[in-house]
């Protein structure tokens, strides 16, 4: 009776494992991407973030298998919002003409906070700070969502008035 139970506590344990396993994979792919990314941006980058991103249809979904549809880097190279995705996605942003918008923690993407960036001409992507392995930032040294869109808008209304 005990060894039955200690097989199904292992066999619980390796199933729990699993799921986890996965998403440390992921996310250290993920990882080695954006690095490469970032080794090729230009000199004159002003600010990097590395960050989690959804297409209006894939961010509007109610179900999916998980809450970003690919990664990348966000960055800012004058007064032009930059976004290369690790699968060759490329984006390009006006500081002074797009809307930057906080829809936050929405439904159908869980416990995740977003922002938009929309150029007002059919491009329109929300962004999530990457955190890691996990859904909420655990470490200070990343930036969360919400810093991220903190500093857009401040880089905005300095373009404004410059």
């Amino acid at each position: 009776m005990i060894g039955f139970f200690l097989f199904i506590l292992i066999f619980a344990l390796i199933g729990a494992s699993i799921p986890v396993t996965i998403s440390v994979i992921a996310y250290l792919s993920r990882k080695s991407k954006r690095k490469a990314i970032i080794a090729n941006l230009p000199q004159d980058v002003t600010y990097t973030a590395n960050v989690r991103l959804n297409s209006p249809k894939k961010n509007d979904a109610f179900l999916k298998l998980k809450a970003f549809e690919f990664s990348g880097v966000l960055y800012i190279k004058v007064e032009k919002v930059y976004v290369d995705g690790t699968k060759g996605q490329h984006y390009e942003f006006d500081l002074h003409s797009s809307a930057i918008t906080w829809p936050g923690v929405q439904v159908q993407n869980g416990a995740m906070q977003w922002f938009c960036i929309d150029d007002m001409n059919g491009q329109k992507l929300y962004v999530n700070a990457e955190t890691g392995v996990f859904v909420f930032r655990l470490s200070s040294s990343m930036p969360s969502t919400k810093d991220v869109y903190q500093y857009l808008l401040n880089q905005q209304k300095i373009s404004q008035i410059g």
